[in-house]
């Protein structure tokens, strides 16, 4: 009888762990995102800067040279996560910021509310499901996904009240995405 009390108290204690790594790891992401979106209106506020320069500044983030993987998918390292990895099949909650051909940026997601969905299985672009795998949580990542592997030669419409843009045909899309959770 007390082993079974123990194991229940020994569960509850991991799922307490557990939920205060999870609540931490989402505080970090939403720290950072303030942080990029006060940096981001600093920069709107200062001087303006071609798009060459705005491109050097994110090669000078990056902390990992840039791969090509499957279907034409690029990757790059911006910050090395030191959590849990994301695995196929399993589920994840990420934040992230997606970007048109121009750099406009067309959709984002909203700092207290994460996308949440199960790596592998179809439930997000086809670059998406490439591109996160072996992400760490903490880790920051930039997705730039050929139309084959985005929307193709589908036209996305907008949503002007959500603010999304709309999603020209044969778009190649470019996501900056940060893992605020992986599930084992």
């Amino acid at each position: 009888m007390q082993d079974k009390a123990d194991a229940k108290r020994a569960k509850k204690e991991r799922q307490k762990k557990r939920k205060r790594a999870e609540d931490q790891a989402a505080r970090a992401a939403a720290k950072a995102r303030a942080k990029e979106e006060a940096e981001e209106e600093d920069d709107e506020e200062g001087d303006d800067e071609d798009d060459e320069d705005e491109d050097e500044d994110e090669d000078e983030e990056a902390c990992g040279p840039t791969r090509k993987i499957a279907c034409g998918v690029q990757i790059t390292d911006l910050r090395e996560g030191n959590g849990q990895p994301a695995t196929d099949r399993r589920p994840c909650k990420v934040h992230y910021v997606g970007y048109l051909p121009s750099g406009e940026e067309f959709e984002r997601s909203k700092s207290d509310k994460p996308m949440k969905f199960r790596l592998g299985r179809g439930e997000v672009l086809k670059g998406w499901d490439l591109g996160v795998v072996g992400m760490r949580v903490g880790g920051k990542r930039k997705i730039v996904c050929p139309a084959t592997a985005a929307y193709g030669a589908q036209a996305v419409k907008g949503n002007p009240k959500k603010g999304t843009l709309d999603i020209p045909p044969n778009s190649e899309l470019t996501f900056i995405v940060t893992l605020i959770e992986a599930k084992a």
